[in-house]
This record gives structure tokens, sequence and C-alpha cells, in this order.
């Protein structure tokens, strides 16, 4: 965690991207173990609360502002990557996903025939003034 903390200061130009395949490699941890966005946003406030505590930061507002601003641009990077993957896994399953037992139409359905019998009144009309 800190090398990345360091590559980030030091701002990296990739830094987004692997920001993003971070998220993306802990997409995994929705099915095993239910974890989601919400739980990121905890890690982003714990992460932002361990900051407060160091005294440089807690001495200057405009410090303590910048690491909320920066931890909450990581989360962000960190929340994309792992939407991005958990969108891409449930779209994959959805594709995959075939009932074993079911019944596949193998046919084309017959065209619907137009009934020639149904005509229309259209002796009735109304004015909206008279309704």
């Amino acid at each position: 965690m800190r090398g990345l903390m360091d590559r980030i200061v030091e701002g990296e130009s990739d830094i987004d991207f692997e920001l993003k395949k971070i998220g993306a490699a802990h997409a995994t941890l929705n099915e095993e173990y239910g974890m989601g966005t919400r739980e990121l946003e905890h890690f982003g406030e714990i992460l932002v609360d361990s900051f407060y505590k160091l005294d440089g930061i807690r001495q200057s507002k405009e410090t303590s502002k910048a690491w909320r601003v920066l931890i909450a641009s990581i989360i962000d990077n960190v929340r994309v990557g792992f939407d991005t993957e958990l969108r891409a896994q449930r779209r994959k399953s959805s594709f995959t996903a075939i009932p074993r037992n079911s019944s596949r139409r193998r046919s084309m359905p017959s065209p619907r025939k137009l009934s020639t019998s149904l005509t229309v009144d259209c002796s009735v009309s109304r004015k909206l003034s008279h309704i």
C-alpha cells in the first residue's frame, strides 16, 4: 500500500489504470463474501480516518482536505474497476447460463394472420369540449 501511495503522490501517469485493475481484481470478493461498493466506500472512510490521525495532516486544514480529495479519487478509480469487472462477470454468466432441461423452440413461429372481420365504427366522435 505504501508503494502505491508513493506512486500516486509522485503523479505517475498510468496510476488510474493501476487503481482500476486493483478494483477489478477485488470483484471476485463480491460473489465469495458479498463485498460491494458500500464496503469500498467504508474502506475509503477508514483511510481518511487513519490519515487524519497523523500529526502533520491533522494540524493543517488544507492538507487534510487535499488528502481527503486524493483518497476519494483513489476509491473512485478502484470502484470503477470493481463495478466494471462485476458487470462483465454478470454479463458473462448470463450468456453462459442455459437451463439444462429447457425445451428450446427449434422452429420459427408461423406469421400471424390479420383479421379482416374487424371493423371500426368511425361515426362515433366527440369534441373535447363535450367531455
